[in-house]
């Protein structure tokens, strides 16, 4: 997790499923509750997500814009956004192509 005074940053790599939600889960939920910035997850080093990983950004989601917060997603990965665009969610995040594209 990094911190840079306009977001809080967690970076992901690997497979994001049943196995390693838990853990991810842990780290988004630390990068909300300390700080009152936007989060930014980073998927550029993601290989995999299925439905897990999806339900668990979507309730961060929800979590941050009840404190008008944003979640954004930063590079996903190919393989990231042909799930989001199959599960019809990819225009319910706001995705960023690139890593220094200002959040305002």
């Amino acid at each position: 997790m990094d911190m840079n005074g306009e977001c809080v940053r967690v970076v992901v790599a690997g497979d994001v499923d049943l196995a390693s939600v838990p853990h991810l889960a842990g780290r988004v939920n630390e990068a909300i509750v300390s700080s009152d910035d936007d989060v930014v997850v980073d998927l550029a080093d993601v290989t995999f997500i299925d439905s897990t990983g999806l339900v668990l950004l979507a309730k961060a989601r929800a979590r941050l814009a009840g404190d008008d917060r944003r979640l954004v997603l930063a590079r996903p990965a190919t393989c990231v956004r042909r799930v989001l665009a199959l599960a019809g969610v990819d225009q319910f995040f706001d995705v960023r192509d690139v890593d220094d594209q200002p959040l305002a």
